[in-house]
């Protein structure tokens, strides 16, 4: 399979820039293009004042800078300004597009805005051509590929309202070099009360915990009201806070300072060594009460790449 790079707008119009369909809207992918293979990285040296040399003090991932120039052209149906008007209007500095890139091993995502003017410096009249380069300077604030997020699930097949516990396990996996910070989300009657794994993972315990009890920390999250969505991220630097609920956005308050703390290590694997995939996955331990039958957990994997392509 050929390469295929694909724009999806701020308003959901598609262009295929390169692959099968090139050229669908009269935009063609040029030579010039930077910034969309590997993510920006800065690593931080320390040292005192009479040191030889420095010491690893952490490194740092910064926005990403994309440029590239694009060939646009007439099509059987529009002229090339029609065609350069619609592709200015697929990118905003303050609205998401995305560049979709796609090759037989993978399929990911870069989100993307208008970090500076478009620029074109035409040497003869586009109107008499049909034709003009176009230079993109685009920025990632967000600078990680993403594939389509993974989902499993966990459904109650007994009725634990009037006491009792189901437990049962739930498949994660992360197969990028990328540590991946799980997604929750419950919903149901008012009760249910689940439990839900934070495991370390063989991580270096964090705030000065205890490993041996982080190794299979859990939490007891509150009991749900009627009608409740629960949506949990896991993320330290999650914008809209740990926990929020679609009726009580104060739900955070009602886990008493009780915090998710371990990601899902880059390159997930097995006590033996395997790596966890879709196919063969780490399975979780969870458990509930106070919850009908059909009643679910979901774990969303929002698996991130440095790259457009491999690292697999």
């Amino acid at each position: 399979m050929a390469t295929l790079i694909q724009i999806e707008s701020h308003s959901g119009e598609w262009w295929t820039i390169i692959g099968e369909g090139k050229g669908d809207r009269g935009v063609w992918l040029g030579q010039s293009v930077s910034g969309l293979w590997a993510v920006p990285l800065e690593t931080i040296y320390n040292s005192t004042a009479y040191q030889d040399g420095a010491d690893y003090g952490g490194k740092r991932i910064g926005s990403r800078e994309i440029s590239f120039d694009v060939e646009i052209l007439k099509t059987k149906d529009e002229p090339w300004e029609r065609n350069w008007s619609d592709w200015m209007k697929a990118f905003r500095p303050d609205k998401d597009s995305k560049i979709w890139y796609e090759t037989e091993n993978s399929r990911r995502y870069l989100k993307v805005r208008l970090s500076t003017e478009s620029q074109m410096s035409p040497k003869f009249d586009p109107d008499n051509r049909q034709h003009v380069t176009l230079t993109m300077n685009l920025i990632a604030g967000d600078p990680w590929w993403y594939e389509e997020e993974a989902k499993s699930t966990f459904v109650t097949t007994t009725d634990t309202t009037a006491g009792g516990v189901e437990v049962g396990e739930i498949p994660i996996w992360n197969d990028t070099p990328v540590q991946m910070y799980p997604q929750w989300v419950f919903q149901g009657v008012a009760g249910i009360e689940w439990t839900l794994p934070d495991f370390s993972h063989g991580q270096e315990a964090e705030h000065d915990r205890d490993e041996g009890v982080d190794a299979t920390r859990v939490i007891n999250m509150p009991p749900t009201i009627e009608g409740e969505h629960v949506y949990i991220d896991v993320d330290p630097l999650a914008r809209e806070g740990q926990a929020n609920s679609s009726l009580d956005t104060e739900y955070y308050m009602r886990m008493n300072g009780v915090r998710f703390i371990y990601p899902a290590p880059e390159y997930f694997t097995h006590p033996d060594g395997r790596m966890a995939t879709e196919q063969d996955p780490i399975m979780l331990p969870i458990a509930v009460t106070g919850a009908p039958i059909g009643a679910g957990v979901q774990l969303r994997m929002r698996r991130a790449w440095p790259t457009p392509m491999g690292m697999q």
